[in-house]
């Protein structure tokens, strides 16, 4: 007999969950539906994953790149995990860039293309620039030299 969260009266309000799935099979399904879908958000998780992927100060950092939908780093909770679309949290900077300027930033642009990028008006920046400055360790070619 599956799972039946009825309204007391025997009618099923929602699909009847078979004995033959596991507390894991849904856990699975839970975490597929919030895995990144857009090559966007999936480039930005494999940096992530691929560096340090922590930074100093727990922050939301949120890109909006061009028409796309936007993406969250979402760093409050030790690595950063990727969000696309709604994000419920409280965001500490949001950078807005053209497509081509965040594929060059995510491919390895060095720290000075980002500020002539900046300095030219093809990123606007909205929120602590401390944050911004932490982003950096995150990308290997943004790091000071």
């Amino acid at each position: 007999m599956g799972i039946n969260f009825g309204s007391g009266d025997g009618a099923a309000a929602g699909p009847v969950i078979p004995p033959s799935v596991s507390v894991a099979d849904v856990g699975m399904v839970i975490q597929n539906e919030f895995r990144p879908k857009s090559k966007n958000a999936i480039k930005l998780r494999r940096i992530l994953n691929e560096g340090p992927g922590v930074l100093d100060n727990p922050v939301v950092i949120c890109f909006k790149i061009g028409n796309e939908d936007v993406i969250y780093a979402d760093f409050t909770q030790g690595k950063g995990q990727v969000y696309e679309g709604i994000f419920s949290g409280t965001v500490g900077i949001t950078l807005s860039l053209p497509q081509e300027l965040f594929d060059s930033l995510m491919d390895g642009a060095s720290q000075s293309q980002f500020l002539q990028a900046y300095l030219e008006g093809q990123i606007t920046i909205d929120g602590d620039m401390q944050t911004l400055m932490q982003l950096q360790k995150l990308l290997p070619n943004m790091q000071s030299s």
